[in-house]
């Protein structure tokens, strides 16, 4: 079963101070029902979480990622195991927005692996 979970919204692109905050409100509301649903519904083991966690994490000051990540981490609460897998929006690399080692360990610092995961793929012969 494959759950699809969409990123939280940063502050800077969310327009102005009081209508940003109900943007980000509203998005944060929507994105804790619809993945409390999807846990009851499906009651998942592992969930991967592939990138892009949030809208302005590379961008972000280090208050400001730690406000992502505290937003985040209360909207996606599950007991599950979780593999979280940076994405361009989280550590940089699109476009001006470069791949720093700061990004990479912030990042790492704040979505740790719980275990190591070694993927394996294969060709099946036929």
């Amino acid at each position: 079963m494959l759950i699809f979970l969409k990123q939280i919204q940063g502050k800077s692109d969310m327009g102005n101070w009081l209508l940003g905050i109900i943007k980000r409100w509203d998005s944060d509301r929507y994105l804790s029902k619809t993945f409390s649903w999807a846990k009851y519904a499906y009651n998942p083991d592992v969930i991967v979480f592939l990138g892009d966690l949030m809208d302005e994490g590379s961008e972000g000051t280090d208050e400001e990622f730690r406000g992502y990540v505290k937003r985040f981490h209360s909207i996606y609460d599950t007991k599950a195991i979780k593999i979280y897998v940076p994405g361009d929006n989280d550590i940089g690399g699109e476009g001006l927005d470069l791949v720093t080692p700061k990004k990479i360990s912030r990042f790492q610092q704040n979505f740790p692996g719980e275990l190591n995961y070694f993927f394996l793929f294969c060709k099946l012969e036929d």
